[in-house]
């Protein structure tokens, strides 16, 4: 998430970046991490997903995740950093999964 925070310091103009929340740095928990308003006044909502391996095969979400997800259309963004130990983080930004055809979603677990 730091990683994230920090890119998107340097990438967003000066003015953006004043919006920027680091929601789970605070321990909010609104089914994202890290929002920002973008130039034309919209919240962009980010959740991270790191992992130590090389690439992604899958990542996986919460429901209040993706029920934030499913509120938020295009607003809603999914920043994966893979090689997270290494020096050489690897940065992919895939936009909402739940309004894109291409993914599949597959419940694994049940609180019991």
């Amino acid at each position: 998430e730091r990683f994230v925070y920090n890119y998107l310091k340097k990438k967003l103009s000066e003015q953006l970046t004043n919006s920027i929340i680091w929601h789970a740095n605070l321990g909010d928990t609104p089914g994202y991490d890290i929002s920002y308003v973008d130039e034309n006044n919209d919240r962009i909502c980010i959740e991270v997903k790191t992992t130590a391996g090389k690439l992604f095969n899958n990542f996986i979400m919460t429901r209040n995740e993706i029920k934030t997800a499913e509120n938020l259309d295009n607003k809603y963004k999914i920043y994966l950093v893979a090689d997270c130990f290494s020096k050489n983080l690897k940065l992919n930004i895939l936009n909402n999964p739940v309004i894109d055809n291409k993914f599949r979603f597959e419940e694994i677990s049940f609180k019991i």
